[in-house]
């Protein structure tokens, strides 16, 4: 059934060329309406009705329906005759060859089918349940496979998930032992750079004037700048003491940062420290005394004083260094080798995952491997089923309309007397070759025969052949009463009446009817049956368009349409045809499109 729908507007448009056609997306306006509808299997019927007037047989001339060479003439002058003896016959030799082989088909495909409704033998059946069992021992195996490998794969991932906390343990106490051990470092610095800055005010008396008041007229004495200089970098070193000093105090040992900044603290402390006692050391290498208040001996006391505060300050500095590169080599190991920890563990993982996934894939395999070798097993020792029948008895079906086909195509080589009657000439001999249409036979008719002549249209009369059915109406009897008959003959020569083509023919009325009222003269209604095709896709003829030589049909798209190229066969009665190609059934294709 069609339907009709309004259309978004909008076009959008595209070209695909193939091996299966083309295609030209569009989509109609807004104000337009389209009529749809579905494509259906159906079984169709082409006919060609035409009009002609009836008049009686006196004689009637007889051909071939197809040229050839005539093997055999049945009938001599005079001779009376019924409807359907043989008159004369052509030579048949391939057709009566393609017969048999076509009986030959028939038997084969009951072969078939009697073979199919036996059933497999018990040998086969036995090879059968021998696969079964081979594919059960196949998943067997396949399971114990895939056991093995989880089992293997979890006890690698298990290791690499140990190693990855021993490394974090491991490496989390390195650090702590390397960030306790610069805390130790630290201090330690802190602490010798005031007893190095002690020792040095001994010296220079900065912050304590006390100590150096027996010999502080001496010293420096030969250099008084260095005394100077010493005492600026007294001060300096003091307040850097002090910061280092402070910062320590409020340190929170816990915590790497807060070290670190101490640490930096210390380091500048250090670096001062070192500077004063340097100058110190240069101070007294500056002084000259030699008096009882202020020796050589007590001068030679101060430099080894300073120099030891040296010493101690360059052991303590790089305890510092070095612990604060321990640290950072043991936070530095810390984050490779976890991360290594972690790397081995997801390879493990990975590995893991893609081994288990591969058997379980072969189990997955093996199962689907039984239940198809179940499936043929019970397949072959069950009964056979209509449906799995179906297709050979659809085999000998075909082959059975094959045969008769081959048999109707070897009878058309015979000429058959139409009605009964007297034959009144015979124009041909064995061995001479005739051509379609040729008369051959003459009959005269010894009864009320009837045949309907008719002007088919230009338009139809390709659709037409000897020998199609017919079935006809008298206006004098109404539409109820319905007559049958059969083209006899088409004219090939052209007529023309008012301008148009037409093709004289002929339909015989089936003498083995009532046919006692119809009279000559009687106007009649022929519907020749000219084809007709059983269960195929149609359409409406409507639907489909043509374009450069090629026919197609529109498919709605959501708010648009495609243009899909389709074959065509039977252009049947009811406006339909015939698709061979390029549809679906159930599919819904655009019949029209207006304007509203």
């Amino acid at each position: 059934m069609s339907k009709k729908a309004k259309w978004a507007s909008g076009i959008i448009a595209g070209l695909v060329v193939g091996t299966i056609g083309w295609f030209v997306f569009s989509s109609p306006s807004s104000a337009d309406v389209v009529t749809t509808d579905t494509v259906k299997r159906m079984d169709l019927r082409q006919t060609v009705e035409v009009t002609g007037d009836v008049q009686s047989i006196d004689d009637i001339d007889l051909s071939f329906g197809r040229g050839g060479r005539v093997s055999a003439v049945f009938a001599r002058v005079g001779d009376a005759v019924r409807a359907g003896d043989a008159l004369a016959a052509l030579d048949a030799g391939e057709l009566k060859a393609a017969y048999e082989q076509a009986l030959g088909r028939v038997q084969e495909a009951n072969a078939n089918l009697a073979l199919k409704q036996a059933g497999i033998s018990s040998e086969e059946q036995t090879v059968s349940k021998a696969d079964v069992l081979v594919a059960e021992a196949a998943l067997a195996a396949a399971r114990s496979d895939a056991e093995y490998v989880v089992a293997v794969a979890d006890a690698s991932v298990a290791d690499a998930e140990a190693n990855v906390t021993t490394v974090r343990t491991e490496t989390a106490d390195d650090v702590e032992q390397a960030q306790e051990d610069l805390v130790g470092s630290l201090r330690a610095l802190v602490a010798e750079v005031r007893s190095s800055l002690s020792d040095a005010d001994t010296v220079l008396g900065v912050e304590n004037t006390l100590y150096n008041r027996t010999f502080d007229d001496v010293l420096s004495n030969t250099d008084a700048q260095a005394l100077i200089s010493a005492t600026n970098a007294f001060e300096a070193a003091a307040r850097s003491r002090d910061a280092a000093e402070n910062s320590l105090m409020a340190m929170d040992a816990s915590d790497i940062a807060s070290v670190n900044a101490v640490a930096d603290n210390a380091e500048q402390a250090y670096e001062d420290a070192y500077e004063t006692v340097l100058q110190t050391s240069r101070v007294l290498d500056a002084t000259s005394s030699d008096s009882s208040e202020f020796s050589l001996d007590d001068l030679n006391t101060l430099k080894a004083t300073i120099s030891s505060a040296i010493a101690a300050l360059i052991s303590d500095g790089s305890a510092l260094t070095n612990a604060r590169q321990t640290y950072a080599n043991a936070e530095r190991a810390t984050l490779t080798d976890v991360r290594d920890a972690e790397n081995a563990l997801a390879s493990a993982q990975a590995t893991r995952d893609r081994d288990v996934a591969k058997a379980n894939a072969t189990v997955t395999s093996r199962e689907a491997d039984l239940v198809k070798t179940q499936a043929s097993f019970a397949k072959a020792i069950a009964s056979p089923r209509a449906v799995d029948l179906s297709s050979f008895q659809a085999s000998v079906s075909q082959a059975l309309a094959d045969a008769a086909a081959a048999l109707a195509r070897l009878q058309d080589m015979q000429i058959l007397a139409p009605i009964k009657g007297v034959v009144t000439s015979v124009d041909v001999d064995p061995g001479e070759s005739v051509t379609a249409g040729m008369k051959v036979v003459t009959v005269l008719s010894s009864g009320a025969d009837f045949e309907i002549t008719l002007d088919i249209p230009e338009s139809d009369v390709s659709k037409t052949a000897v020998g199609q059915a017919a079935s006809v109406t008298f206006d004098a009897f109404g539409d109820d009463l319905t007559f049958f008959g059969s083209l006899s003959s088409v004219n090939p020569a052209q007529k023309s009446i008012e301008g148009v083509v037409f093709y004289e023919a002929k339909v015989m009325l089936d003498s083995g009817q009532d046919l006692s009222e119809v009279k000559p003269g009687m106007s009649a209604n022929v519907t020749i049956q000219t084809a007709e095709r059983q269960g195929v896709l149609a359409v409406p003829s409507r639907a489909v368009l043509e374009r450069n030589g090629q026919k197609y049909v529109r498919v709605p798209t959501g708010d648009s349409f495609e243009e899909r190229v389709v074959s065509v066969g039977l252009r049947a009665d009811g406006g339909v045809i015939e698709i061979l190609d390029g549809l679906s059934e159930g599919e819904t294709v655009i019949v029209s499109i207006r304007q509203s």
